[in-house]
């Protein structure tokens, strides 16, 4: 089993804020490589924020990160690991993890 660590998870999860952006919709992967373990995020997240200000084009803060669907498949040494991923985990590292 792949050992997914705190350093794993803060890197998959600013990616994937990276890769949200603006959006309150996401439908997508993020990967992250390091130390001879990679990881490759499938998800299907809502997306809730904060009131933004629309007149000036910009959107409200995270509030949370619902995930609809999930799917974590970690390599170890360029072969596949099972994945210990747990969402309940990787959530604290997401922003506002309400």
């Amino acid at each position: 089993m792949a050992v997914l660590n705190d350093c794993i998870y803060k890197n998959l999860a600013l990616i994937l804020t990276e890769r949200i952006g603006e959006d309150e919709f996401f439908n997508g992967s993020v990967r992250w490589e390091g130390d001879g373990v990679g990881v490759t995020l499938r998800t299907t997240l809502l997306v809730y924020r904060t009131e933004g200000s629309p007149d000036k084009g910009r959107p409200g803060f995270i509030k949370k990160i619902v995930p609809v669907w999930w799917e974590c498949e970690p390599v170890e040494n360029g072969k596949p690991a099972a994945s210990g991923f747990s969402w309940e985990e990787f959530k604290n590292f997401l922003p506002s993890n309400g």
